[in-house]
């Protein structure tokens, strides 16, 4: 069975039309391609103020032509300078002769002044028992009857019934004096003070000697406190 072409989709019958169409294209676009070379081809016209063409045109564009390179720096040939030869003895023998011979220089040195040492004196050896010893005029029983003379039993001490021995050390110097008076023990009640009060009222004593030279003497003695 033999099928039938449909003759809506037959081009044979359209191809002259196709044809003419495509040549017209192509002759537009000829045209156009040298109608675009044909602007491009024509000169350049500048309108000078009275509408005419200038003919003697000049450009705005100024070519530059580049500075000219800067000049190397001059450098100096080196030059050796001779150096002054060492001054001799005779050189300097004639420099000294245009200083005044009869100005002297003093050189400029600051005095410090000596610093000696000092003399530490030696403290005096104090004896317990030298070869003489110190002695009181009238002897120690003296001695005692000018302490309990002179001592008054302190009021607190009394108030508060405080009694017994209080023991005192001093010191007889060379001359005879007594000196550092201190108690070695405590009761209270002002029995200590008094003690150190009424020592240092004692007279001169005769001081001690060490082989024939008057030296210092140390004594401890008890001091005795009895309420009645």
């Amino acid at each position: 069975m033999n099928k039938k072409k449909n003759q809506n989709a037959n081009l044979e019958s359209r191809k002259p039309t196709f044809l003419l169409m495509g040549l017209i294209t192509a002759a537009s676009i000829s045209l156009a391609a040298m109608e675009l070379v044909s602007i491009d081809k024509q000169p350049y016209v500048e309108l000078s103020e009275n509408g005419a063409n200038a003919k003697n045109f000049v450009p705005d564009y100024v070519p530059q032509t580049p500075p000219p390179p800067k000049p190397e720096p001059i450098i100096p040939p080196e030059v050796d300078v001779p150096l002054d030869p060492p001054a001799t003895d005779t050189e300097e023998a004639d420099k000294d002769e245009d200083v005044d011979k009869n100005k002297v220089i003093i050189p400029d040195i600051p005095f410090t002044p000596p610093v000696f040492g000092k003399t530490e004196k030696k403290e005096a050896k104090i004896y317990d028992f030298p070869s003489q010893e110190a002695s009181f005029d009238g002897g120690i029983d003296a001695m005692y009857e000018f302490l309990y003379k002179n001592i008054e039993y302190p009021k607190m001490a009394k108030a508060a019934g405080i009694q017994g021995k209080i023991f005192v050390e001093f010191i007889v110097d060379e001359e005879g004096k007594v000196s550092e008076v201190k108690t070695l023990n405590e009761k209270g009640g002002g029995l200590e003070e008094e003690t150190i009060r009424v020592v240092k009222m004692l007279p001169n004593w005769t001081p001690a000697e060490q082989a024939g030279v008057k030296v210092k003497q140390r004594f401890r003695l008890p001091v005795k406190y009895v309420l009645e």
